[in-house]
């Protein structure tokens, strides 16, 4: 499982133990959304600061920051073939 906040971080909890496994920390802004990829490997946050970012959810790694939007990104979704 997984939260967003308007601190600017997603966390990615162990439900059994509540324990967090990583925490994606966005450049700015807030993320506002964040869902795993159909494989569960990826992260896609959708930021306040106009980007999308893609993250690795074993670790929290930010592996690509997607930029051109023209105003927020409230919503982020994995297409259901990855």
């Amino acid at each position: 499982m997984f939260t967003a906040s308007d601190d600017g971080s997603a966390r990615v909890w162990r439900i059994k133990d509540g324990r967090v496994l990583a925490t994606l920390n966005a450049a700015s802004g807030w993320i506002s959304s964040a869902v795993f990829s159909p494989d569960g490997q990826r992260i896609l946050t959708a930021d306040q600061d106009k980007t999308a970012s893609i993250w690795d959810s074993g670790d929290g790694r930010l592996l690509v920051s997607l930029r051109g939007h023209a105003d927020a990104v409230n919503s982020a979704m994995f297409s259901s073939d990855g």
